[in-house]
């Protein structure tokens, strides 16, 4: 099993958002020196209780401070996004750091929201996301070419820079569907059993799989899932018995959102929960989900002890 980190750089209580980006750069060269697989970054907007909303330049620092790990989004809210300007921004790190980036990409939610209608001002629909899977398709196909049909507009547009090879991309998902239509794409899928959702990774894999097979009869591209779980601390191997709840607060719009504990006060409210003593060793026992004989976890960073 392949062990990797999503870090939504988390802004605790009684810390900034400035603190929260440094740490996430101290937490990825620390996971470099450990052995983790993969590091990614999600992007948030208009949160107060999230600093990462620009995934590329974090991965970016993030490449130039480590050596062996594989950095990327996670996930990149391509609905927001141009394709093309998100394939040119990773070929550019790809280029740089070759053989080390993901591009992650997923849907966002905040259509409804006064940073979702901000952040597609000039489409003609800013709270529309129906065009996801096909912005997936075309970014599918400017990194690795051969997408676009004879007669179109974008047929034989070249990226820059024009190198070998690509960043690898993932999509990012919680539903059966988003997974079986990754599936039919051939591209690797990253399920976020974190969210809370009621899907079970396996049943996602499974349904995955199937869809995989009969969509790739012939040229079959590599087949591979990860499965996405939140760790707390502790100072055994022993797990705990549930994660902290983030506590109410103002958010965008006067809606209530939650806000992120500081890492002592999450684990002194685990331990009152009967998970035991509180350390700094992370512990966890995430989700797998199994495709292709590989299995990929993910360790969600939700705070930060500062001792």
């Amino acid at each position: 099993m392949l062990l990797s980190v999503l870090d939504q750089s988390p802004v605790p209580e009684g810390s900034s958002p400035a603190d929260a980006l440094r740490h996430s750069l101290e937490l990825a060269v620390l996971a470099d020196r450990l052995g983790y697989h993969r590091y990614w970054c999600t992007e948030h907007h208009a949160s107060p209780f999230q600093a990462g909303a620009a995934p590329a330049i974090m991965i970016g620092q993030i490449l130039e401070r480590t050596t062996g790990i594989r950095v990327g989004s996670g996930g990149l809210l391509l609905p927001y996004y141009s394709p093309f300007l998100d394939a040119e921004v990773f070929r550019v790190l790809h280029a740089l750091y070759p053989g080390r980036v993901d591009l992650g990409v997923g849907k966002a939610h905040l259509s409804k929201a006064p940073s979702g209608a901000a952040l597609r001002r000039d489409t003609a629909d800013p709270h529309g996301q129906n065009d996801f899977l096909d912005k997936v398709r075309e970014l599918r196909a400017f990194l690795f070419g051969g997408g676009f049909p004879p007669g179109h507009s974008y047929k034989g547009l070249r990226l820059t820079p024009d190198m070998p090879a690509a960043p690898e991309m993932w999509v990012l998902g919680s539903s059966v569907s988003s997974a079986e239509s990754t599936a039919r794409l051939g591209l690797p899928y990253a399920y976020a059993h974190f969210l809370g959702r009621t899907t079970r990774p396996r049943r996602c894999a499974t349904t995955g799989r199937r869809s995989y097979r009969t969509s790739w009869t012939a040229r079959r591209p590599p087949s591979r899932a990860s499965s996405s779980a939140s760790a707390s601390t502790a100072p055994t191997p022993r797990p705990r018995r549930g994660n902290y709840s983030p506590e109410p607060g103002a958010g965008e719009g006067g809606r209530r959102r939650a806000h992120v504990p500081a890492a002592r006060r999450a684990a002194a409210r685990l331990g009152a929960r009967g998970g035991g003593r509180t350390g700094r060793a992370a512990r966890s026992r995430p989700d797998r989900a199994r495709t292709g004989g590989t299995h990929r976890s993910t360790v969600i960073r939700t705070n930060r002890d500062p001792s």
